[in-house]
């Protein structure tokens, strides 16, 4: 199998999916968009931030990146398993971010 196609089950059926192999500039923007929206930043009287994302952005980021690099709809991404799902954010991490810094699920 290619190295950006992935078997997946959607709705039980098994579906080979191809992953975008590039992630550009519009797709980092609006990811950044859903995974800040509603977050909070604190600091006290020392100067210690305290950073808090909202769960609920995370997950809408998340699929967004999942949805756009894969070519599914909200709908299809419900649909998936979450070892499926997983599988799919391993991959797209891979060609997100090829030098490491690690965007997960758990």
């Amino acid at each position: 199998m290619n190295d950006n196609k992935l078997s997946v089950m959607l709705n039980g059926v098994e579906k080979a999916i191809t992953i975008a192999k590039i992630y550009t500039r519009k797709i980092d923007k609006e990811y950044k968009k859903l995974m800040y929206k509603d977050s909070t930043t604190q600091s006290d009287a020392e100067w210690k931030i305290d950073f808090r994302l909202n769960p609920i952005s995370f997950d809408e980021a998340s699929d967004y990146l999942v949805m756009t690099m894969a070519s599914l709809n909200l709908d299809e991404v419900e649909s998936l398993s979450t070892a499926d799902y997983d599988k799919l954010v391993k991959a797209i991490n891979e060609i997100k971010d090829p030098n490491g810094s690690k965007w997960d699920t758990k």
